[in-house]
This record gives structure tokens, sequence and C-alpha cells, in this order.
């Protein structure tokens, strides 16, 4: 389990980073489809390019500088990141490459070249990809932006609004105090199983504390 600096401090910077950039999803009770439980559901479907990610890649590329903005960017990435990352260059005015396994979705393409990415097919996995984008991100300058493993990505993708605001929930849930709520690629059947049936967020979601940003398995 790789570690990372983050605070709650983070998250609200970023949040006020993305003001009138990105949506505010609603915390939707999910009482139909788990009934009598403390279910809620975080739609980030509602979000810009229908995933977290969008809010982490903008708020990375954001915080560079114009010259490193205008080099270009670039991600290996099967979808979501791909996505959130093509739009935050085209916002930005950054030129963007993505860089996708052969299986990844055709949709997802159509979608990063509809912001203007230019989108390039390598290997059979995200690894093969990853390999190559980041050796063509050394040899052409291009800043690599990580789907995940950076503490700007994580607090942009993250969310204080839960904590903030529906404070009572998030101690239910937990059993403690958490620092933030942290979007997580994992599925929320299995978030669910780990919180013994009193998951607070389907995003799906993990729950961080003080300091640390924790990758799952």
């Amino acid at each position: 389990m790789q570690e990372l600096p983050f605070r709650f401090e983070d998250a609200r910077s970023a949040r006020e980073n993305l003001r009138g950039v990105a949506r505010r999803t609603p915390l939707l009770p999910a009482t139909d489809a788990f009934p009598g439980s403390n279910v809620y559901l975080k739609a980030e479907n509602l979000q810009l390019t229908h995933a977290f990610k969008f809010r982490g890649a903008y708020n990375r590329v954001s915080r560079l500088g114009e010259a490193d903005r205008r080099r270009g960017l670039i991600a290996a990435s099967s979808g979501n990141h791909a996505l959130g990352l093509s739009l935050a260059g085209s916002m930005l005015d950054a030129p963007v490459v993505v860089v996708m396994p052969e299986e990844a979705p055709e949709v997802k393409e159509r979608g990063c070249r509809g912001y203007g990415a230019r989108v390039l097919r390598r290997g059979e996995t995200y690894d093969d990809a990853l390999e190559f984008a980041t050796e063509m991100a050394r040899e052409r300058g291009y800043t690599y932006v990580q789907s995940f493993d950076d503490p700007l990505v994580a607090a942009g993708q993250s969310d204080p609004y839960p904590i903030e605001n529906h404070r009572e929930l998030v101690l239910g849930a937990c059993q403690g105090e958490p620092q933030t709520l942290v979007t997580s690629e994992h599925g929320a059947t299995r978030q669910l199983a780990q919180h013994g049936g009193q998951l607070l967020v389907v995003k799906p979601l993990h729950i961080c504390r003080p300091g640390r940003v924790r990758r799952q398995p």
C-alpha cells in the first residue's frame, strides 16, 4: 500500500480551485437499493465527463506553470482519467496526449478526441500503455499526469462536502473522526463489505485518516 502526503486542507483548497469549473454532485440516500441501510450514493455520474476523475485532473493541470502546460500533457488511461485530462487540457489550453491499451472502450477514445486530445493505442494492457507514455513524456518533455498517485490529483478527486454537511452520517458510518473522503476506483460491493454493511457513500470512496492518502491493492 502506497502512502502520499495529504491533508484535509488540501481537499478544501482543491474545492476552491474547482469552484465554478466542476459540478457539485449530490449525496443521495440509497434506500431503494439497500432497504433499511445507512448507504448513501455520491452521484459522480453527474460530474463533467461523468466521473470524479475530471476534478483531480483539472486541479493538477491548473497548478502547472504556463510553460509546462504549453509543452503538453500525457497520461496512460483506459477511460475516465483520459477523459478528465482531455477536458482539463482543453479548458486550460494545454495539448494532451492519451495512451490507451488496445482493448480500451472505443467510446472513451471518441470522447477524448472530442475534447481535442491526441489518442494513441499501445499495448494489450494498461501497463504496456503506461510504459509507452512515460517513455514518451521523458523523450518529448511532456508532463505526465498521474491518475491517482499525486497529492494534487487526490485532493481534486476528493470531496469534503459530505463531512462538512452530513457530519452525523460520516461519524456514524466510520465510528470515528474521518479527516477527508477520497475517491477510489474499487467497486461499491467491496467497499460495502469492508465497512460491514455500514458504508456511508457508494462513490466508490475511501475514508482516510489524518495526513495520508492510501491506495488500496
